[in-house]
């Protein structure tokens, strides 16, 4: 039996009494991010689960709940990140202790290999990869523009995509200037 588009499905209903809110309030003169970090730190210390909970209790003023729920979040968030999938960042808004969680892994992979050893360590772009997610920037005089321009510009083509190439920086009034700023951005990424 299907269901008419625009209607919720019964798979994905939450439940009565169920939320997919997963927002708490941290105590302590505390913030999220803290609280990130303390659960992160002490899973690679491989402290124990009662000890992490009378902390955040404590420390943190959590509930026992509370207290798991957060730990809950942390983990979901590294494995999240562990995933390398995009589509799988948790919504700032409804679950921020995983969307803390999953940014500073993704920024720090060690964290996942550290809390996770078991998951496999992200593997370097080949060669090939690394040069087509490099920007090509180059120096355009007003003349190769379709609008001509009263100075040089900078233009950058994405070689990822198949995009045209843009105007990043300019118009500057000498060539010099037009290629000091074309190296600069040719080297920022």
């Amino acid at each position: 039996m299907g269901h008419n588009v625009g209607e919720e499905s019964p798979l994905f209903k939450i439940p009565e009494g169920w939320t997919d809110d997963m927002n708490i309030t941290v105590g302590g003169g505390h913030n999220l991010e803290e609280l990130v970090d303390y659960v992160l730190e002490t899973s690679i210390r491989s402290e124990s689960t009662a000890a992490m909970a009378q902390h955040l209790s404590e420390e943190f003023g959590l509930s026992p709940a509370d207290a798991e729920l957060a730990r809950d979040r942390v983990y979901g968030g590294v494995v999240r990140a562990a995933s390398r999938q995009k589509a799988n960042r948790p919504a700032k808004d409804k679950d921020p202790l995983a969307w803390i969680s999953y940014n500073k892994c993704l920024k720090r992979p060690e964290l996942i290999a550290a809390i996770y050893p078991q998951f496999p360590k992200p593997q370097p772009k080949p060669w090939w990869r690394r040069l087509l997610s490099k920007r090509l920037v180059f120096v355009a005089e007003p003349a190769d523009c379709f609008k001509p321009l009263d100075g040089w510009v900078v233009m950058a083509y994405n070689l990822d995509d198949a995009a045209d190439a843009k105007q990043v920086a300019g118009p500057f009034s000498s060539l010099t200037e037009a290629e000091k700023e074309a190296q600069r951005l040719e080297h920022s990424d």
